[in-house]
């Protein structure tokens, strides 16, 4: 089951459809499980740190979680230099 945890406020009827996407092209279950106030209220956010402290809304072992936000995400550092944060994914 993948379960879409929001950070912003969005049209639930955009978030029926991404879940229809989300099922069509994975083909397993997704469900808007839940509307998170992220814990400090500073943009840029840091995507490591976030998904740390955020609370977890998971049904079973295996679920996998998707946060969405519309909040800009802060510039990673890498050995090249500084680069613009799109997504972050967490695998554990």
């Amino acid at each position: 089951m993948i379960r879409l945890i929001t950070l912003s406020d969005y049209d639930p009827k955009h978030l029926e459809k991404l879940c229809g996407v989300l099922y069509a092209a994975f083909g397993v279950g997704c469900e808007h499980s839940k509307r998170l106030h992220p814990p400090g209220s500073s943009e840029p956010y840091d995507a490591n740190k976030l998904l740390t402290q955020v609370e977890t809304v998971r049904a079973y072992p295996d679920d996998k979680l998707l946060y969405l936000t519309s909040a800009r995400l802060k510039d990673r550092q890498l050995p090249s230099g500084t680069v613009p944060t799109h997504g972050y994914a967490w695998y554990s």
